[in-house]
């Protein structure tokens, strides 16, 4: 199998973690084009070092990062799949296992479709608050399906380890668990201190 290109890539949606995955591709030497419903967050994420505002051709795209609100992911999942007919599509979404059983209830073909969802982040939001290094020793997390294609998944890991993350690799749903898990201990601690 060939070495995965993600060049040239698209990365939707320019908020903190877009912009930064953006900014990690450009110092790798990837060309990246940025995509946001609010074009001044693509400006400011552009202006940051993320990539570039302008066109590109949909045929020649390689990679797609959806990094939009969850409740949108799987309908722009869906838009990217059919606007950029050679590219891998991930998205880098808190939630697998939704996005995924709705992706499936459309009968589209999923095969360049790999989830991934990257531990990292900030309680800033937005381009201004954007880092190349924001994934460095970060956990990475890619959620593979039965019938994603094996080069898919490469292009995903290449983006997660040009990244510099770490790499964990698990279903879906598992991940959802696990992460359910995680994000509910805070809240369990804090319970159980004020109840004490």
């Amino acid at each position: 199998m060939n070495e995965p290109s993600l060049s040239p890539a698209v990365v939707i949606g320019t908020g903190l973690v877009g912009a930064s995955v953006g900014a990690a591709m450009v110092a790798a030497g990837v060309e990246v084009h940025l995509i946001d419903r609010l074009s001044s967050h693509a400006k400011v994420a552009a202006s940051r070092g993320a990539g570039t505002t302008e066109n590109v051709e949909p045929a020649a795209v390689r990679l797609v990062v959806v990094a939009v609100p969850p409740a949108t992911l799987a309908d722009v999942v869906a838009d990217a799949l059919q606007t950029y007919p050679k590219a891998t599509v991930t998205d880098v979404g808190s939630v697998k296992g939704t996005v995924l059983a709705d992706l499936r209830a459309r009968g589209i073909n999923l095969a360049r479709y790999v989830g991934s969802h990257p531990m990292a982040g900030s309680q800033k939001v937005g381009p201004l608050t954007s880092r190349a290094d924001l994934f460095l020793d970060r956990t990475w997390v890619i959620t593979p399906h039965d019938t994603s294609a094996a080069q898919s998944v490469l292009v995903v890991r290449k983006l997660a380890e040009l990244c510099g993350a770490r790499l964990i690799t698990m279903g879906a749903q598992h991940h959802d668990e696990a992460v359910g898990q995680v994000s509910h201990v805070p809240q369990l601690m804090s319970a159980l201190v004020a109840g004490g």
